[in-house]
């Protein structure tokens, strides 16, 4: 019989943190429902902006949606600037009418 044999070990290399490993992308991503959350909104708000091409840029990966939060921060920004130098919205009188009769009334007078 024969001795046992020895199991070889093969060395793994580890990856570092340093810049020549590659950055995980994920942990830039967001989901709609965390955004929405964060927005103190819902997830339908999200994809009526998108739809109107109003919202955050958003990234589709097969059928994965994602935001980046540096894309969402931008946005923020954008909306706050556009809120500050929008003109308030003029009010208009409120119309108080009778009915169909004190129309007619007028229209003779």
């Amino acid at each position: 019989m024969s001795a046992p044999r020895a199991s070889r070990t093969i060395p793994v290399s580890q990856p570092e943190n340093n810049a020549t490993s590659a950055p995980d992308f994920r942990r830039d991503l967001i989901l709609p429902r965390q955004l929405a959350a964060e927005l103190s909104t819902s997830v339908r708000t999200l994809q009526r902006l998108n739809d109107a091409r109003l919202g955050p840029p958003r990234i589709k990966i097969g059928k994965h949606i994602y935001y980046r939060r540096v894309a969402v921060e931008q946005f923020l920004a954008r909306c706050e600037g556009y809120a500050a130098a929008r003109p308030a919205p003029k009010l208009r009188k409120p119309v108080i009418s009778a009915g169909r009769n004190a129309r007619r009334a007028r229209r003779t007078a």
